[in-house]
């Protein structure tokens, strides 16, 4: 198979932002600041502990401690047969059902945890009336990326099915998360329904439609073959890897990407075509310090402004409501804390 130039999928470069939180050597901020030099704020060439901070949140990745988030309503509760399906619920102080924000953490589908929701988001979404329910799930390359994706849609099938006992509302739940969590909370935004009316579990019988959706510097897809069309052409200068496709969706090297397996494969994560009229509202938002134009880095081309702008472009074609916030507007802004205005608008509750 012809190499092939792969820079999009951001398990590294975002497996090291997730740890940019905790205290680093010198050595390791040398290494962010290689893989993120939009994090030097002051741009004097060095990357201080401060800088590497602010810069984590910026690209909605949560804190690793749970020191400062309130004892969970329930706690490593399951949601699926995988070991990885656990999450953490807080119920909202309310005695009407109330709407339910499910976060979807980020990582490259090869770190991350439902630990890392941040305190302030989860203090503004209870303060604002929502639910929350954080989730962790399976990984690369224990499962490829068409097995993960409907795994963590089972989690708003759980949610639904628990509506009462949790005193949430069946009808108002959105999906929300960052960078691999945003594009997870998309794929269940746009994804036909999952819902087998069929089978012997009553949770695969609830339906896993959610009312709106929010991404914080998501993907338009994770289909890796349209990216080029979507977002332009990779940065030049990054390693070439023509198994990492692969690896992605666990196809075999003989196979290549342009098998029938592959195409049904990359069509079945592909949230830019699975939009579709009836998808619900969306909220697209990438940090304003992430460049539009000629990304510097891998972490910049695979977090690109371009990702959200072409899903808003694909939303305004059929007609989807959609809030696109990139570039100067998103500057100064967390996007996490700025998403949760728009759902509650969209999941239509009184003050």
């Amino acid at each position: 198979m012809k190499p092939l130039l792969f820079p999009f999928i951001i398990f590294s470069s975002f497996a090291l932002l997730q740890s940019a939180g905790a205290q680093q050597s010198p050595e390791k901020l040398a290494q962010l600041l290689k893989r993120f030099p939009a994090a030097d704020a002051d741009k004097n060439g060095t990357l201080t502990q401060e800088e590497a901070r602010a810069f984590r949140q910026t690209q909605g990745v949560g804190k690793k401690t749970t020191a400062s988030l309130p004892t969970p309503t329930i706690e490593a509760g399951s949601y699926g047969p995988h070991p990885a399906s656990v999450f953490d619920f807080w119920k909202a102080d309310s005695e009407a059902p109330a709407p339910l924000l499910v976060f979807i953490h980020g990582g490259g589908f090869k770190a991350g945890t439902r630990k890392g929701l941040k305190p302030d988001f989860l203090a503004k979404a209870r303060a604002e009336g929502f639910a929350v329910l954080t989730i962790d799930y399976p990984f690369l390359p224990e499962k490829p990326v068409q097995e993960i994706l409907p795994g963590i849609a089972r989690a708003v099938q759980h949610a639904r099915h628990h509506a009462k006992e949790w005193n949430i509302d069946p009808e108002r739940i959105a999906t929300l998360g960052g960078s691999a969590g945003a594009g997870s909370s998309l794929w269940i935004a746009a994804h036909p329904d999952l819902a087998d009316p069929k089978s012997e579990d009553p949770v695969s019988r609830e339906s896993s439609r959610v009312q709106a959706a929010a991404s914080i510097n998501g993907q338009a897809t994770y289909d890796l073959l349209k990216w080029e069309s979507l977002v332009g052409p990779a940065p030049q200068g990054i390693l070439r890897d023509s198994e990492e496709p692969l690896r992605f969706y666990h196809l075999a090297s003989e196979e290549g990407l342009h098998s029938e397996k592959a195409k049904a494969a990359r069509a079945k994560v592909d949230v830019h075509g699975l939009l579709n009229r009836e998808t619900p509202p969306l909220f697209l938002f990438t940090a304003g310090n992430i460049p539009r134009d000629n990304p510097p880095n891998r972490g910049a081309y695979v977090h690109s402004p371009r990702h959200s702008e072409a899903l808003a472009a694909k939303a305004s074609e059929l007609g989807v409501t959609h809030t696109l916030i990139t570039g100067d507007s998103a500057k100064g802004k967390d996007g996490l804390i700025e998403a949760i205005g728009f759902l509650k608008q969209q999941l239509a509750f009184a003050d």
